[in-house]
């Protein structure tokens, strides 16, 4: 549900997972649990370096504002930002 809402898919998030860079420990505690799913969902818009979800959109953002010419992306193929993310 988190992926299909912000248009990445089951596809991408599978590669994600079976790369084995990202290992996902839910028995954390919820800030490391956070800092994991951060690190994932980042990874699966491309953007493995950001510390946070919202750095992660800016990023996304700054991308595809580069490639568009006419009109901005929709803000619904964008991530959340970290406060809509947690």
């Amino acid at each position: 549900m988190l992926l299909r809402d912000w248009q990445t898919g089951k596809g991408t998030a599978l590669k994600v997972l079976r790369a084995g860079s990202h290992s996902l420990v839910v028995d954390a505690l919820l800030e490391n649990v956070i800092t994991q799913v951060t690190e994932f969902l980042s990874a699966c818009y491309g953007r493995s370096s950001t510390k946070s979800m919202s750095e992660t959109r800016r990023k996304t953002w700054t991308s595809k504002t580069e490639k568009a010419s006419s009109t901005p992306p929709e803000l619904c193929c964008l991530p959340a930002t970290s406060e809509a993310f947690a």
